[in-house]
């Protein structure tokens, strides 16, 4: 973002909260500190740093401090399930008040820039989605996210507060409750297969009208049907691989001989 747009130089501080790594290791935290250097090197100067490292644990206060002075916050996990950092930023941001008057509370504002790899990112709608591999397109989000309006971020954050505040332990344990009370009432009348040997065993629970595909079948639709979409498992999502290949060798032999016998 500095490189790109140079008006935010000398202005704008990335503060990077690095929490411990769980393994031992130092390539993580060498390319971390690396790069950090090299930012500061290129557009610091005397008395200012545009990235802060913090290296260490850090207690929940400090961390609620951090969140509720920063513009917005940036999360550019590659893999994650269920990140609680947009959350907490979130609420965090109600702790800002008034300079001017203490007692009064100023609308609260708050933007996101969250990886599109992260669990969260499909219910913060309000925040701007990013695929961290692609620099440049981060680097243009990191601008717009610090150059919105505070209208435009205080109805952001209205949105999000009001998702966050609805969507509590509470809320996921009802929901959890009632998807296992639908799923046991329903089970009875469906059928059940079991796959698999050792860890690999699964259970599977199919609905009574469901029928397996045969190759014949495929074949024959395929054959008469004037419009065709091929809709093919990837990589072991659903069956493994193995069967996925000899599936599919099968289903184009099939297809081969009957493509030919038209002709």
């Amino acid at each position: 973002m500095l490189k790109i747009h140079h008006k935010w130089q000398g202005r704008a501080v990335l503060v990077q909260i690095a929490n411990p790594a769980r393994a031992q290791g130092k390539d993580l935290k060498e390319i971390q500190e690396e790069s950090c250097q090299r930012i500061n090197r290129t557009f610091g100067h005397e008395g200012y740093s545009p990235v802060v490292l913090i290296e260490r644990s850090m207690a929940a206060v400090e961390k609620m401090a951090y969140y509720s002075i920063a513009e917005y916050v940036v999360v550019t996990a590659v893999r994650d399930g269920m990140t609680l950092t947009p959350y907490e930023y979130i609420v965090y941001r109600l702790g800002i008040f008034d300079s001017a008057d203490s007692e009064a509370k100023s609308p609260a504002k708050s933007m996101l820039v969250v990886s599109e790899f992260i669990g969260c990112s499909p219910s913060l709608s309000g925040a701007i989605r990013i695929n961290p591999w692609n620099i440049e397109t981060t680097g243009e989000a990191l601008n717009e996210a610090i150059s919105l309006s505070d209208a435009e971020k205080q109805l952001r954050h209205e949105k999000h507060y009001r998702y966050v505040s609805t969507h509590n332990v509470v809320y996921w344990s009802k929901s959890f409750m009632q998807d296992l009370e639908r799923t046991c009432m329903d089970l009875f009348r469906r059928n059940c297969w079991g796959s698999g040997l050792g860890f690999g065993f699964r259970v599977v629970a199919v609905d009574p009208n469901f029928r397996k595909l045969h190759a014949d079948g495929i074949v024959s639709a395929y054959t008469k049907a004037k419009s065709r979409a091929i809709l093919l498992d990837y990589d072991g999502t659903l069956v493994p691989q193995i069967s996925i290949n000899k599936f599919i060798g099968s289903f184009f032999m099939h297809l081969k001989i009957a493509i030919k016998s038209q002709f």
